[in-house]
């Protein structure tokens, strides 16, 4: 296989996506405000204030997150 110029790791190493389960607004907020590098937009976070149910949402934006990587990553880790 190719090398990197380095010589120390392949051209192309596979990429392994990692995604957060969002599952509520509460949570999202929390984010934005406590974790660094994290930042959720405020249209996510209205979808889920919008949203009856929190759990379907989680659901729904999670599935729309892995068809948007699916195409660059080579696989998904979810963190729920």
């Amino acid at each position: 296989p190719a090398r990197s110029p380095a010589g120390t790791v392949p051209a192309r190493s596979p990429v392994l996506a990692g995604l957060l389960l969002v599952k509520s607004a509460k949570m999202a907020r929390y984010m934005n405000e406590h974790v660094w590098g994290i930042h959720v937009p405020d249209d996510l976070i209205n979808r889920f204030e919008r949203s009856g149910d929190a759990r379907r949402e989680c659901v729904t934006v999670t599935a729309e997150l892995i068809r948007a990587v699916r195409g660059v990553a080579d696989g998904m880790h979810l963190y729920a």
